[in-house]
């Protein structure tokens, strides 16, 4: 199991396929901002219900984006194609 070199990718900025509209940007970043929130909950050691966890089934590209962009435990700017967010 070989470790990512980009692991502590801070800034992203990046066009995916499919991922084309205003729409489905904005949800990305919403499922990512959701995905953070619960992470922080977890690790203040707050309880967190199951409102924060992303569904792992759904294979949207929105979903996709949103999970891979919570493996980089450090990022804090995304760009989609659609302005610069950051997790909170």
């Amino acid at each position: 199991d070989g470790k990512w070199i980009c692991k502590d990718l801070k800034t992203l900025r990046i066009r995916i396929k499919d991922l084309d509209t205003k729409e489905k940007i904005l949800k990305a970043i919403a499922l990512w901002r959701k995905g953070c929130w619960r992470r922080w909950r977890e690790q203040a050691g707050t309880p967190v219900g199951e409102e924060g966890r992303l569904d792992e089934t759904d294979m949207s590209i929105e979903a996709r984006v949103a999970r891979h962009l919570l493996k980089f435990h450090k990022l804090w700017k995304v760009w989609l194609g659609y302005q610069t967010w950051n997790p909170i």
